[in-house]
Protein backbone atom coordinates (compact mmCIF):
# COMPACT_ATOMS: atom_id res chain seq x y z
CA UNK A 1 0.00 0.00 0.00
CA UNK A 2 2.92 1.90 0.97
CA UNK A 3 4.68 1.69 -1.93
CA UNK A 4 1.62 2.00 -4.42
CA UNK A 5 0.67 5.39 -2.63
CA UNK A 6 4.17 6.53 -2.98
CA UNK A 7 4.16 5.87 -6.47
CA UNK A 8 1.14 7.91 -7.31
CA UNK A 9 2.09 10.66 -5.85
CA UNK A 10 5.66 10.81 -7.04
CA UNK A 11 4.35 10.45 -10.44
CA UNK A 12 1.50 13.14 -9.49
CA UNK A 13 4.34 15.58 -8.44
CA UNK A 14 6.46 15.16 -11.29
CA UNK A 15 3.75 15.87 -13.72
CA UNK A 16 2.60 18.58 -11.89
CA UNK A 17 5.81 20.31 -12.03
CA UNK A 18 6.64 19.42 -15.36
CA UNK A 19 4.10 21.37 -16.48
CA UNK A 20 3.94 24.03 -13.91
CA UNK A 21 3.93 26.84 -16.62
CA UNK A 22 0.85 25.52 -17.84
CA UNK A 23 -0.82 25.50 -14.28
CA UNK A 24 0.08 29.15 -13.62
CA UNK A 25 -1.42 30.06 -17.32
CA UNK A 26 -5.11 29.03 -15.69
CA UNK A 27 -4.37 30.41 -12.14
CA UNK A 28 -3.68 27.88 -10.44
CA UNK A 29 -0.48 27.25 -7.99
CA UNK A 30 1.09 24.26 -8.83
CA UNK A 31 2.52 23.59 -4.96
CA UNK A 32 -1.15 24.00 -3.36
CA UNK A 33 -2.41 21.59 -6.56
CA UNK A 34 -0.11 19.04 -5.82
CA UNK A 35 -0.31 19.15 -2.24
CA UNK A 36 -4.52 19.32 -2.44
CA UNK A 37 -4.32 16.44 -4.67
CA UNK A 38 -2.21 13.91 -2.98
CA UNK A 39 -3.66 15.04 0.41
CA UNK A 40 -7.45 14.31 -0.78
CA UNK A 41 -6.16 10.91 -2.36
CA UNK A 42 -4.84 10.14 0.85
CA UNK A 43 -7.74 10.41 2.33
CA UNK A 44 -9.45 8.69 0.05
CA UNK A 45 -7.00 6.06 0.21
CA UNK A 46 -7.75 5.48 3.83
CA UNK A 47 -11.11 4.34 3.57
CA UNK A 48 -9.60 1.28 1.52
CA UNK A 49 -6.15 0.31 3.34
CA UNK A 50 -5.33 -0.19 6.99
CA UNK A 51 -2.00 2.14 6.38
CA UNK A 52 -1.92 5.48 4.63
CA UNK A 53 1.62 7.74 3.96
CA UNK A 54 2.06 10.72 6.60
CA UNK A 55 1.55 13.21 4.48
CA UNK A 56 1.56 15.82 6.85
CA UNK A 57 5.43 14.87 8.11
CA UNK A 58 7.06 18.07 7.25
CA UNK A 59 9.85 16.19 5.22
CA UNK A 60 6.68 14.47 3.07
CA UNK A 61 6.49 16.99 0.23
CA UNK A 62 9.46 18.67 0.57
CA UNK A 63 11.10 15.54 -0.71
CA UNK A 64 8.53 15.11 -3.37
CA UNK A 65 9.47 18.71 -4.48
CA UNK A 66 13.39 17.58 -4.46
CA UNK A 67 12.83 14.55 -6.69
CA UNK A 68 10.79 16.77 -9.03
CA UNK A 69 13.69 19.45 -9.17
CA UNK A 70 16.05 16.88 -10.07
CA UNK A 71 13.72 15.46 -12.24
CA UNK A 72 13.88 18.26 -14.36
CA UNK A 73 17.51 19.06 -13.91
CA UNK A 74 17.66 15.12 -15.74
CA UNK A 75 15.25 16.11 -18.26
CA UNK A 76 17.47 19.36 -19.48
CA UNK A 77 20.75 17.19 -19.59
CA UNK A 78 18.53 14.77 -21.66
CA UNK A 79 17.91 17.61 -24.10
CA UNK A 80 21.53 18.74 -24.12
CA UNK A 81 24.27 18.03 -27.13
CA UNK A 82 26.29 16.63 -25.09
CA UNK A 83 27.97 12.49 -25.60
CA UNK A 84 25.49 9.59 -24.48
CA UNK A 85 28.49 9.12 -21.92
CA UNK A 86 28.38 12.18 -20.43
CA UNK A 87 24.73 12.43 -19.61
CA UNK A 88 24.65 9.06 -18.44
CA UNK A 89 27.51 10.20 -15.81
CA UNK A 90 25.56 13.61 -14.93
CA UNK A 91 22.18 11.92 -14.49
CA UNK A 92 23.67 9.02 -12.40
CA UNK A 93 24.17 10.80 -8.90
CA UNK A 94 20.73 12.87 -9.59
CA UNK A 95 18.92 9.44 -10.10
CA UNK A 96 20.91 8.37 -7.06
CA UNK A 97 19.46 11.52 -5.14
CA UNK A 98 16.29 10.97 -6.27
CA UNK A 99 15.65 7.18 -4.98
CA UNK A 100 17.53 8.50 -1.64
CA UNK A 101 14.39 10.95 -1.54
CA UNK A 102 11.86 8.46 -2.28
CA UNK A 103 13.21 5.82 0.26
CA UNK A 104 13.45 8.20 2.63
CA UNK A 105 9.81 9.17 2.52
CA UNK A 106 8.85 5.45 2.14
CA UNK A 107 10.71 5.29 5.59
CA UNK A 108 8.81 8.25 7.22
CA UNK A 109 6.15 6.16 9.79
CA UNK A 110 2.90 5.74 8.01
CA UNK A 111 -0.59 6.63 9.39
CA UNK A 112 -2.46 3.73 10.87
CA UNK A 113 -5.86 4.38 8.58
CA UNK A 114 -7.32 1.69 10.71
CA UNK A 115 -7.45 4.02 13.38
CA UNK A 116 -9.14 6.97 11.42
CA UNK A 117 -12.26 5.60 10.09
CA UNK A 118 -15.40 7.74 10.78
CA UNK A 119 -12.88 11.05 11.29
CA UNK A 120 -11.81 11.06 7.08
CA UNK A 121 -13.92 13.43 5.24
Amino acid sequence: MRFFLLSVFATHTLTVFERATFYQSIGIDPHEYNTRVIQETNNTAARAFPLILNTNHPEFFRRLEKCSNLNLKLAEINNSNRSPVVKFCQKLPLIASIVGHLLQTYLIKPVDAESLRGTIH
